[in-house]
């Protein structure tokens, strides 16, 4: 079996992506969608982020901070997940 090829993105790089996923949400036609998928995004700090209906399967979450985060509807599906502080985080329709 092949290992799934992660980018890789600064937290700085993020913080763009979700300014811009952050319109999208708002606004029709603005912004654009947060697509993470096979990303590594090991240790970020992702607290109290909005990351409504974001794109983070088969991410490598390990050991992020998603304390108090919104992950309404993101798609979590083959994440990695391990040691991940999900503390006081919304997975309302989350897809794993």
């Amino acid at each position: 079996m092949n290992a799934v090829k992660l980018k890789t993105i600064t937290q700085d790089e993020l913080a763009k992506i979700l300014i811009e996923h952050a319109k999208w949400l708002k606004t029709a036609g603005e912004g654009k969608p947060a697509d993470l998928n096979c990303t590594d995004l090991r240790g970020f700090d992702l607290r109290g982020a909005c990351l409504r209906k974001v794109n983070l399967s088969y991410t490598d979450l390990r050991n992020a901070d998603f304390t108090d985060a919104d992950l309404t509807g993101a798609n979590l599906w083959g994440a990695n997940l391990t040691r991940t502080n999900l503390e006081g985080t919304i997975l309302t329709n989350t897809t794993t």
